[in-house]
């Protein structure tokens, strides 16, 4: 009986610390490129998205309502209670599907003329268009 009762408060603990705050985010060395995503579970989720010109838009995930993947025009389309957003670039059908898991935490607008630098495969964004609703 006392070794069950030990079991269950060590997981307990462990449970316990799997929340704390003090813990870094863990990020990985992919995460250098354009596009970073979440590795942890959280309870609250926010998107940032950086155009060529640095301007910089955050936006909580919790206030997406859709999003349509064009493949014709090489965009996806996010609509937020606040914002639409016009992601345009290439290869972007996986990274849409991130999009609907919001693990994606931040996009980096690709200066166009660095697009050759980009292994064949690998999504990319060359625009990002930021409407407020209204």
């Amino acid at each position: 009986m006392a070794m069950f009762c030990l079991i269950l408060l060590t997981y307990k603990f462990d449970k316990f610390n799997e929340n704390d705050p003090s813990k870094k985010d863990e990020t990985k060395a992919e995460d250098v490129k354009d596009i970073h995503r979440f590795y942890a579970e959280a309870h609250v989720r926010n998107l940032c998205l950086i155009d060529s010109s640095g301007k910089q838009a955050a936006l909580n995930y919790s206030y997406l309502m859709s999003g349509e993947y064009i493949p014709d025009e090489n965009a996806i389309m996010l609509f937020f209670t606040t914002h639409n957003i016009t992601l345009k670039g290439a290869n972007l059908e996986n990274l849409f599907m991130e999009f609907m898991n919001h693990l994606i935490k931040q996009v980096i607008c690709l200066d166009k003329r660095y697009i050759e630098t980009k292994n064949e495969n690998e999504p990319y964004i060359t625009e990002i268009f930021i409407k407020k609703t209204d």
